[in-house]
């Protein structure tokens, strides 16, 4: 076994510097009862402590270390130190493991780099609260270590393959997703034909309880309806019916995919009425589908519409806007 120490130190007062260098190349050395390699020269010393053995492996190793202990403005100690450590070693089957290794220590916390390679694969370890990268614009963190869980912030992944995530809040930009390969989502309480929702992945979908409050608007129009003369009735009276083509198809036989229901107001129009209270004038639009079926060609969607008045003299002008709405 060769080997060489090299130790270098000064102290004033309560604060201490030192240097610490220590190689060794050997074949054959003592290792502890938890495998850890001790400083022993032969067979003989290693054997004197119990739980020690001697193998007849090859191993060479490096170590240096640089600390301080002094005393702060608080008069408390402070031990800073950083080391390294090279060791490979081929042991007596022949199997061989190499490993290098950098810590950093302040007043216990630790800081540090293991590299380790064996037979049976490499490991990298990192010792530290968070990971700083250098770029362009200063350092980023994008991992920090919470007692046993790593956390990633602000990191951007190009590209990921997950088998299994848990995620509580997540951004995704408009249009990001170009295609959404699940399988049938369900809420955590559906019941077929009693209770939640499904959506299956043919495109199907059950709902039960659903508010729909948007409505489906597919055709929208406005009719001229000129003059409409009222002659001052004392009660709401139909005033005139007028029956509109919109051009929409529609059928009216039973077991369509789809109906079509309608409304309708007014639009630009005028009122005329003379009576002493005014709040007994009224005026009213109504607007019904009229699905007209016919032998040849393409059948369309009519609407009847209905003007209906009180106390009033003329609708003039009388424009009605009326909208169609399908309902699947």
């Amino acid at each position: 076994m060769a080997q060489s120490i090299s130790q270098l130190s000064t102290e004033v007062g309560n604060n201490k510097t030192s240097v610490d260098e220590y190689q060794r190349a050997a074949i054959g050395f003592c290792v502890d009862s938890d495998g850890n390699v001790t400083s022993h020269e032969d067979a003989a010393s290693c054997k004197l402590i119990v739980g020690n053995s001697w193998t007849t492996s090859s191993i060479a190793e490096a170590f240096k270390n640089v600390s301080i202990t002094a005393k702060n403005a608080a008069n408390e100690d402070v031990t800073v130190s950083a080391g390294s450590l090279y060791q490979v070693i081929v042991d007596e089957a022949g199997k061989a493991s190499a490993t290098a290794t950098l810590l950093a220590l302040v007043n216990g916390q630790l800081a540090g780099v293991f590299a380790n390679v064996g037979d049976d694969g490499s490991t990298l370890e990192f010792i530290a609260n968070s990971m700083k990268f250098k770029t362009e614009n200063g350092t980023a963190t994008p991992f920090e270590i919470i007692g046993n869980q790593v956390f990633a912030k602000e990191l951007i992944v190009q590209a990921a393959n997950l088998a299994a995530a848990s995620v509580k809040t997540i951004h995704i930009e408009d249009g990001a997703i170009d295609s959404a390969k699940v399988g049938d989502l369900e809420s955590l309480n559906y019941v077929e034909g009693q209770a939640g929702w499904k959506i299956n992945r043919d495109g199907s979908a059950e709902f039960n309880g659903a508010v729909i409050s948007r409505e489906l608007s597919v055709l929208e129009g406005v009719y001229d309806a000129g003059r409409i003369t009222a002659s001052n009735p004392a009660n709401i009276t139909q005033l005139k019916e007028f029956i509109v083509d919109t051009g929409y198809p529609g059928v009216s036989w039973a077991g369509t995919a789809f109906y079509i229901t309608a409304d309708a107001g007014f639009t630009s129009s005028s009122v005329n009425a003379n009576v002493d209270v005014l709040s007994d004038t009224k005026w009213a639009v109504t607007c019904d589908v009229l699905p007209i079926t016919r032998w040849s060609g393409t059948p369309t969607v009519h609407v009847i519409i209905k003007v209906w008045g009180q106390r009033l003299n003329f609708i003039d002008p009388c424009r009605i806007k009326w909208r169609l709405l399908r309902v699947s």
